[in-house]
């Protein structure tokens, strides 16, 4: 990907949003969130639910922020007052608030943490967005820009493993066929 890129964390906790918080990428040619997501995919299938269940929403978004390898919180609440017409609800934002209010970008992903009731297993998932919003999946999302330097055929083979090896599924669009019209479809890898 190019130089700037946002991610939009959310944990759900027995199906409830705990926080949705939106990360922000600087110089992130090619592999630098794909990799971010990697990390704190991981990271909060290996913290348990019970370490996160009792953090208020802003230790838990400081918890995101903090574990993130390079990026800074897209919207920091204490430091700028955002105009009401964003409808930017501090540690609940939307995949809308970070299409619409982000700096320039060149793309997007949207990671989502679940601890279930019925579970200790952690569900995470996640689906990239090309700069127009639009789901993409591995390959579209690279090649944008100066990216498939960066995370060419061979890193996306091992981003592919090591998202599966760690039970992180990689949510992508499907193009299929039929009478003669491409239609977009989601499919799950893993």
């Amino acid at each position: 990907m190019g130089e700037r890129t946002q991610m939009l964390v959310t944990v759900k906790i027995d199906g409830k949003e705990k926080v949705s918080r939106s990360l922000h990428y600087q110089w992130g040619y090619g592999r630098v969130m794909l990799l971010d997501a990697l990390h704190l995919g991981w990271l909060m299938q290996l913290t348990s639910r019970y370490k996160i269940e009792p953090m208020s929403e802003r230790e838990l978004s400081d918890f995101i922020v903090g574990k993130s390898t390079t990026a800074f919180a897209n919207f920091p609440y204490e430091d700028e007052p955002y105009p009401v017409s964003w409808h930017i609800k501090p540690y609940h934002e939307t995949l809308e608030n970070m299409f619409l209010h982000s700096d320039h970008n060149d793309g997007y992903a949207h990671l989502i943490i679940e601890y279930p009731t019925d579970s200790f297993e952690t569900k995470v998932s996640l689906m990239l967005y090309d700069n127009q919003t639009r789901p993409v999946g591995l390959p579209r999302y690279v090649i944008r820009g100066n990216g498939d330097e960066f995370a060419g055929a061979p890193f996306q083979s091992r981003y592919r493993w090591l998202l599966e090896d760690c039970d992180i599924r990689l949510i992508e669009p499907e193009r299929k066929k039929t009478n003669d019209k491409e239609e977009a479809s989601t499919k799950q890898s893993n």
